[in-house]
């Protein structure tokens, strides 16, 4: 797992062991069902099942370690929940503007590479200033720093260059700082911006107005690191070429 999964993983699982209170022998059926009804009833599907990930892993470990039979007929609680994808929240150009406005000069670059590439926060937060600036007119994000393990050329575009010009000259990480600090400074801006209630916004505005200047859904994939359909089913909101422009 790469660092931010382990943490998720790690939150959930703290939240199991305070919810459950018992032994792993003595998880039953009933336990889980209540876990999932009343104290994850109001979360949306995604979320239970990102609990139910969690929890297949520890029932899978505990089963080989022979804390729990084979047996223990918890499966139907286990499978994934359908959890059609909520519509993309995408920012207009002036809310962008306020969030770059806003942004203190070490988390500058990081927001403009995300909204101006589709970046993952993930991702930038692992970058160099060498990726940057290495090749003329894109950004190099290295196979072991993407989240589907793929090599991608991202292009910079003009705007972007002239957001980050002023860092030119340095070298070496982007975010010098820790996983945690960059996540608490993203929040205290979105909060600070007005749009804390658009989670991913940054990666679904790029690739709306991307597609709408591109018309080109392979070729934002690309430039993504997704495929064609997830474009469509999670990212894209619908943007006329003029709105892009």
């Amino acid at each position: 797992w790469k660092k931010r999964n382990k943490l998720s993983h790690e939150r959930r699982l703290k939240r199991l062991c305070s919810s459950f209170a018992c032994d792993i022998c003595d998880l039953t059926f009933e336990i889980v069902r209540l876990f999932l009804l009343e104290e994850l009833g109001d979360k949306s599907p995604k979320t239970r099942n990102h609990f139910r990930e969690t929890l297949r892993g520890v029932i899978k470990h505990s089963v080989s370690r022979f804390w729990l039979t084979p047996d223990h007929r918890m499966e139907p609680l286990l499978k994934p929940e359908k959890a059609p994808p909520a519509d993309p929240k995408i920012l207009t150009p002036n809310e962008f503007r306020k969030v770059l406005e806003l942004a203190n000069p070490d988390l500058l670059p990081c927001i403009a590479m995300m909204g101006f590439c589709g970046i993952r926060t993930s991702e930038v937060e692992f970058m160099t200033w060498e990726n940057v600036f290495a090749i003329e007119g894109y950004i190099e994000l290295n196979a072991h720093r993407t989240k589907t393990a793929q090599r991608r050329l991202v292009p910079r575009s003009p705007v972007l260059d002239y957001w980050i010009e002023p860092y030119r000259k340095r070298s070496g990480p982007i975010w010098v700082r820790s996983f945690i600090a960059f996540e608490k400074a993203y929040q205290s801006l979105r909060v600070k911006a007005g749009i804390n209630g658009k989670q991913n916004c940054m990666r679904h505005s790029y690739a709306s107005y991307r597609m709408a200047a591109e018309m080109d859904a392979p070729k934002v994939a690309s430039e993504m690191g997704n495929s064609p359909n997830m474009i469509y089913r999670n990212y894209r909101e619908v943007v006329a070429p003029e709105q892009a422009k």
